[in-house]
């Protein structure tokens, strides 16, 4: 009976606590929401903002290629190294990714030599892909910047774009 009573104590004053919290602007650990909305405020915010393939053509030994040229801009309020910014490329029949309909194609950093993206800055950048007779068997090419989440940012929805394949 003692320990009912005791467990019934400690979840009332963790209610009263978490009720006291958030009259007061924070969260259930007591950190303040301000501070928060702050540090995320600094965050990079990746998005691709174009995508292009190009029709098929020959490269030499390499066989059949695709060039894919994409362009990154940074719309947050911190500025991130290209070199930790990568780019999948995806083919799918839908302009949304889904890893059950989507066949991997390709990929890139955005550049190797790490120069940064600032705020508000664009980067473009593009890459070859084998063609391998897989892109006439679907109608879309889906290029994700930063699949993992590997990056905080202030939006991890517009991370994807999608073209139609000639």
């Amino acid at each position: 009976m003692k320990k009912i009573i005791v467990i019934a104590l400690v979840l009332l004053f963790t209610t009263a606590i978490q009720n006291a919290n958030a009259q007061n602007g924070r969260t259930e650990t007591g950190t303040d929401i301000a501070k928060v909305k702050e540090a995320k405020s600094k965050l990079p915010d990746l998005e691709i903002t174009g995508v292009k393939v190009s029709a098929a053509h020959n490269v030499g030994s390499s066989g059949l290629m695709r060039t894919i040229t994409y362009t990154v801009k940074n719309n947050g309020a911190k500025a991130l190294s290209q070199s930790l910014i990568l780019v999948e490329g995806f083919l799918a029949n839908t302009e949304v990714y889904n890893t059950e309909i989507v066949q991997h194609a390709c990929g890139s950093i955005v550049s190797p030599i790490g120069t940064m993206l600032n705020p508000g800055q664009s980067a473009t950048s593009s890459f070859n892909c084998s063609d391998r007779n897989l892109f006439n068997r679907y109608r879309f090419y889906i290029l994700y910047v930063d699949l993992a989440n590997s990056i905080a940012e202030l939006n991890e929805n517009n991370n994807q774009k999608a073209t139609l394949i000639n």
